[in-house]
């Protein structure tokens, strides 16, 4: 039935295409009876029709199958004007299956058009499936399926789901379609067709189902199959207004479903927590629990705990620990909210209901396959930074003159050996005299891209290009070549944000690596930089000229901390009430209050002299300068003013997508591009995205102007415009430059663009990240006064495996005793309490269980490590510790 149901939504969106032209021509070539032919032409039109040209509708691959040719219709059509008078029949006004008539026959007759034809069975299948020739292919889901062609219709909910995957004025007219659309409470199709509301842009008269339930009613031999079914028993089938059993949501029901669907996943290790009920409707949301049979399993036993597991162990006598091992079960049921009551023991838990509720973005295995990063082996790192100190030396070639007297004008490259004019070469200062250089431009370009392809030469490119960005500011750079190499080493080739192994030698690739400054307002220091992929390369937008750095809450730069965030985040829960409100008021495009003061107040004498100008908001005279030229002509607002008022205006989610959609428009100028995106279109991908970001899941920010996870347009192919099907809504760390599509002088191999299969490399259950980044801290931010200083680190909370990484850069550690906290450790039945300590090639497993009121327990000796220094310390926790802050106390010494 969820089958189905998608087939129809699916193939309502495409273009409804003339049918029966090129059916009706097989029909006539192949000598369909008269008898027939007189059946189908007794109610049409007498008019005479426009000959079509339908040769050149009809696609070359039926033309080669039947053997026809070209001047076959020139000739029929030259000596029968009137195809219809030559078969004995009257015009049948472009309706007839005669060849040169303009046909427009419904798909519902494709099968009694072709009956009794000559044409193959196997062929009449493939004319009836081609979207060319079935019109009504795409609208009534019509396939030639079983030798038979036939309508299939849709219910409301399809109606509505259409409205929000095409253009409003199609969906209507599906709704209003009595051939697509019907009641199923009336049960027939002839009385079919249901209302459009055009207020709640949606089907009414019709069965109304949530998406959620729809799946859930669909999913076989679930265990919340029969929740929402209405097959509990004989009393609960219809309510008290004799509506069908949960055909339409009660308002509590529907707030606990759309958190259901934003909460996502709260852990792979626990239930989604129930959402906060303010207490004014702590007596509804009772009664509903209880009237719908749920507060059995959404409470259990032990009264208001969420401990679902529990309860589902106790229903299927299994062990609760052997059941928390099935991923499955556990994804389900975070994922829905519970198990069905104790009168429904025999269902079962079955792996269909982890697909219907809760299917993760579909990822296209190519793609996977294509971005996917490529490590290094230790070896052939070792290798190449060994080239990149000793480059081999090539042999010089023997000297030759460059110029010659029989070939005046004319110069020869020492590459290619060619002569050619001066233009051809670059032009190099000796002696105070100008002599073309010794390439020319072309071999010259072709040397300097080859040597891009070396890490000696990609790491002198980043020297050479952060000196030429510091002249432009007051930075200083004291990086060095040694630096760079010693940071390939000592991050092994691996982003320092996210760890994912870096493409060091082949340009316009995916991850490829790029070098990074830790603070933008410094400049490149070794102890200032790192190696990152240029996916995670951002720019940092809250310093630009003009911003306030009062408001600056975050920028769109990635950090290490902004890595591990995004596990949480993309399982953080929205407040889809608040969502909803803001995009209602966006599409209604409420006004912000300004002080219009226009009654303008009695200039004196000197306000007249000195020529100032007033200003209609602040009730003002400045001076001139205070003004721009466009604000003199629009409004007369100063500077000051306009720059208030449009804060406050891009601090709302309309005036915000109004900037946004301005500077696509702008940048699809510039590149002579389509731009056809609306304000209502944009809203409508919010809506879909449930405001969440198209990528990664993590949830968008609207309503601060300089903070992280920023909205921002994103075009799938960055080679087409800004249209609604190229176009999603991401967050701003994820809108990176794409330098290799369009303007790559080389091979292209990749691009420095995001996309689901990325995140799916960098966040996926094995991706690189959850692996644990290497945290690589320099000597000032270890060491303290007193041997280490106190440091805040954030594991990932969910990754697998859960590990932190310090390597120490100049110095050997030992440490003797830690403290650690953790942000839920005094729950500990949300959180295991047991990990791995490395020291070095010793590892201890260590346990604790400390409260937060008495921080002195947080304290652990480390025993049975031995008296070795080391450069580098491991924790590995299990997936669902999250740790929040980690003090050490030990003895450092300098490496030799």
């Amino acid at each position: 039935m969820t089958d189905g149901l998608d087939d129809v939504i699916e193939l309502n969106v495409g273009v409804v295409m003339s049918t029966a032209l090129v059916v009706a021509l097989l029909l006539n070539l192949f000598h369909v009876g008269l008898g027939f032919r007189t059946e189908v032409v007794a109610n049409m039109s007498t008019a005479k029709p426009d000959c079509a040209a339908w040769y050149d509708v009809l696609p070359g691959k039926f033309k080669a199958k039947f053997g026809w040719t070209s001047s076959d219709r020139k000739d029929y059509l030259s000596k029968t004007p009137d195809p219809c008078a030559e078969a004995g029949l009257e015009c049948c006004g472009g309706q007839c299956a005669l060849p040169g008539c303009e046909t427009d026959v419904e798909c519902l007759q494709c099968k009694a058009l072709m009956a009794g034809s000559s044409i193959p069975s196997e062929v009449q299948k493939e004319i009836c499936e081609d979207p060319k020739f079935c019109s009504n292919m795409f609208s009534n889901n019509c396939a030639y399926l079983a030798g038979e062609c036939t309508r299939k219709k849709q219910s409301c909910d399809a109606c509505t789901k259409s409205y929000k995957d095409s253009a409003p004025h199609v969906a209507k007219a599906s709704c209003e379609n009595t051939d697509l659309c019907y009641l199923p409470q009336i049960g027939t199709y002839k009385e079919g067709g249901c209302k459009w509301n055009g207020d709640q842009k949606r089907c009414e008269r019709g069965q109304h189902m949530s998406t959620t339930r729809a799946v859930l009613c669909c999913a076989p031999h679930s265990m919340l199959a029969g929740m929402f079914s209405g097959n509990f028993d004989a009393s609960h089938k219809r309510d008290k207004e004799n509506r069908i059993f949960l055909d339409v949501d009660p308002p509590m029901f529907e707030k606990v479903l759309r958190h259901l669907r934003l909460r996502r996943i709260a852990s792979p290790d626990q239930p989604a927590p129930l959402p906060q009920v303010p207490e004014e409707l702590r007596a509804e949301w009772d009664m509903m629990i209880k009237y719908f049979g749920l507060d059995v399993y959404m409470y259990g036993d032990m009264g208001r705990s969420c401990n679902i597991l529990q309860r589902i162990a106790e229903m299927n006598e299994v062990d609760q620990a052997k059941l928390q091992e099935n991923d499955l079960v556990r994804i389900t049921l975070s994922s829905t909210g519970g198990v069905p009551s104790s009168s429904h023991q025999e269902v079962q838990v079955a792996p269909p209901m982890l697909r219907a509720v809760w299917e993760p973005p579909r990822l296209d295995a190519q793609k996977l396959k294509a971005c996917a990063p490529k490590p290094l082996e230790a070896g052939q790192l070792k290798a190449l930074i060994a080239e990149a100190k000793h480059p081999k030396s090539k042999p010089r070639k023997k000297y030759t003159w460059r110029n010659s007297p029989e070939r005046p004008g004319l110069w020869r490259c020492c590459e290619c050996e060619q002569w050619l004019p001066a233009t051809a070469f670059h032009v190099q200062k000796r002696r105070g005299m100008q002599f073309p250089q010794t390439y020319c431009k072309e071999c010259g370009n072709e040397k300097r891209r080859l040597h891009h392809r070396t890490l000696r030469g990609c790491l002198l490119h980043f020297l050479q290009s952060a000196r030429l960005r510091a002249k432009e500011k007051p930075w200083n750079v004291t990086l060095t070549f040694e630096d760079l190499l010693e940071m390939v080493e000592q991050q092994n080739c691996r982003c320092a944000y996210s760890g994912v192994p870096m493409e060091m030698l082949v340009p316009n690739s995916h991850w490829r690596m790029s070098l990074e400054r830790l603070n933008n307002s410094e400049g490149y220091s070794r102890e200032n930089c790192v190696l990152i992929a240029c996916e995670f390369n951002t720019g940092d937008c809250s310093r630009h000229r003009g911003v306030d750095a009062k408001t600056v809450e975050g920028s769109g730069q990635w950090s290490l901390q902004k890595v591990r965030a995004v596990f949480q985040l993309r399982h953080q829960p929205l407040d889809s009430e608040s969502l909803a409100k803001d995009i209602t008021e966006a599409r209604l495009g409420r006004r912000l209050e300004k002080r219009h003061l226009f009654q303008h107040r009695q200039r004196d004498e000197r306000a007249i002299m000195a020529s100032r100008i007033y200003c209609s908001a602040c009730d003002m005279f400045l001076a001139p300068g205070n003004f721009t030229p466009s604000q003199l002509s629009h409004g007369k607002y100063c500077t000051a003013c306009w720059r208030r008022y449009s804060r406050a205006r891009r601090s709302t989610l309309r005036g915000h997508m109004q900037k946004c959609l301005g500077d696509a428009k702008s940048s699809a100028k510039k590149r002579g591009q389509e731009f056809s995106l609306t304000l209502s279109q944009v809203l409508d991908m919010l809506e879909h995205q449930c405001g969440r970001c198209f990528y990664s899941g993590v949830p968008l920010e609207y309503k601060r102007i300089h903070a992280p996870w920023r909205l921002s347009i994103e075009r799938l192919n960055n080679s087409i415009g800004y249209t609604v099907e190229n176009c999603v809504l991401i967050a701003i760390e994820f809108n990176t430059s794409d330098q290799s599509r369009n303007n790559a002088v080389t091979e292209v191999f990749g691009t420095a663009q995001w996309s689901r299969e990325k995140v799916e490399h960098a966040w996926g259950d094995k991706g690189w990240a959850s692996q644990g980044a290497l945290l690589t801290l320099a000597c000032k931010e270890v060491l303290g006064a007193s041997g280490f200083s106190e440091r805040s680190l954030e594991n990932s909370y969910g990754a697998y495996p859960n590990s932190i990484t310090i390597k120490f850069l100049k110095h050997r550690v030992k440490v003797e005793a830690m403290e650690l906290r953790a942000k839920i450790a005094d729950v500990l039945a949300h959180m295991s309490n047991k990990w791995t300590f490395k020291h070095g090639q010793e590892s201890v497993n260590m346990s604790y269980s400390f409260s937060r009121s008495e921080p002195g327990t947080g304290r652990l000796d480390t025993p049975g490590l031995g008296q070795a220094f080391v450069d580098e310390v491991v924790w590995l926790f299990p997936r669902d510790f999250c740790l929040e802050h980690i003090v050490l106390w030990g003895h450092v010494i300098e490496k030799t």
